[in-house]
């Protein structure tokens, strides 16, 4: 795996949330964030022990969210 230089990690850092973030926004509890990404209906990755979830994986959630709910 290549490794990314420090300008391209703070660019792409900018299109990553964290768990905590995530749930703030969905107002659901990390726990549950946690289990989303378990369950693989989250896209997910850790990096140096944190986790991080793209901005189009909760899109995308959302998305599929919604779908259902209507």
């Amino acid at each position: 795996m290549a490794e990314l230089t420090l300008e391209q990690w703070e660019r792409l850092r900018k299109e990553l949330l964290e768990p905590s973030q995530v749930a703030r926004v969905l107002r659901y509890s990390v726990n549950h964030i946690y289990r989303l990404i378990d369950e693989g209906r989250l896209m997910a990755f850790k990096r140096g022990g944190r986790w991080f979830i793209p901005r189009q994986s909760v899109e995308e959630y959302l998305r599929r969210y919604v779908e259902r709910s209507i």
